[in-house]
């Protein structure tokens, strides 16, 4: 069996306790709010519009697995889109670094330990494939002290023109994006470990020879992945989790 030569994790609801962007969004456009009135009234008032379409979608959905589904996330990221379009990038920017600190306290430490240790003993790469905000998970986990775990960290960026935002990429299909990472890097889905929390990571569990489940995962979750993929795909403990990092 081929030994195992890289992790790779998802973001959201795997190592934050966050299960979307909705919070650092949130954190953004109310600084944008802030300095666009007086200033900027329409601005100030297509703010206020998207704070309530989001809020809006996001009170009609139903949760049974803790999870958006990717048609919703789309329809946030064309809302979020909308308002940030010709928007200077520094003040989102410092928005992201005033953020970091305080979202860092909502790291899961459980999971984060042990892939620290697996990368600094056995040598095996260690990144970071997700759907949310690059800059924001760069940020996070800086603040947190574990930014020097992840040799990469793929992820949606704020795509720019000269020093204004022209959008947020929205990539969705994760095996295709996790394939490539892979190809990339000339390793193969046998050597990889894949930790994820939902639905959204159960395609590319079914690639890898590894998938592991977080911590933070519902209990139903849990159980699927059990049954589907074997029991030691649900470590426990942090020490469950460690000594199954070192033995694969």
């Amino acid at each position: 069996m081929p030994k195992s030569e890289i992790i790779i994790s998802d973001w959201n609801g795997t190592l934050i306790e966050d299960k979307d962007e909705a919070l650092i969004f949130e954190f953004i456009g109310r600084g944008l709010i802030k300095g666009s009135f007086p200033l900027h009234p329409i601005r100030f008032l297509r703010l206020l519009g998207a704070k309530r379409k989001l809020g809006k979608l996001s009170d009609g959905v139903d949760l049974p697995l803790g999870e958006y589904g990717v048609e919703v996330l789309r329809q946030m990221y064309e809302i979020c889109n909308s308002i940030i379009r010709g928007v200077e990038i520094e003040p989102i920017i410092g928005r992201v670094n005033a953020y970091a600190s305080d979202a860092s306290r909502r790291l899961e430490e459980r999971m984060l330990r042990p892939i620290r240790e697996a990368h600094r003993a056995s040598g095996k790469k260690a990144g970071i494939l997700s759907i949310g905000y690059r800059y924001g998970i760069d940020r996070i986990l800086s603040a947190g002290g574990y930014r020097e775990t992840f040799d990469f960290i793929e992820a949606n960026e704020l795509e720019t023109n000269g020093s204004k935002v022209s959008g947020l990429s929205f990539h969705t299909d994760k095996v295709k994006w996790l394939q490539a990472v892979l190809s990339k890097l000339s390793l193969s889905p046998d050597e990889t470990i894949y930790i994820g929390d939902s639905g959204h990571d159960e395609p590319c569990f079914e690639i890898v020879r590894h998938p592991i489940v977080s911590f933070l995962a519902s209990d139903d979750f849990k159980q699927h992945c059990a049954r589907k993929f074997g029991a030691d795909c649900v470590p426990e403990s942090e020490t469950d989790l460690l000594k199954y990092l070192q033995s694969i």
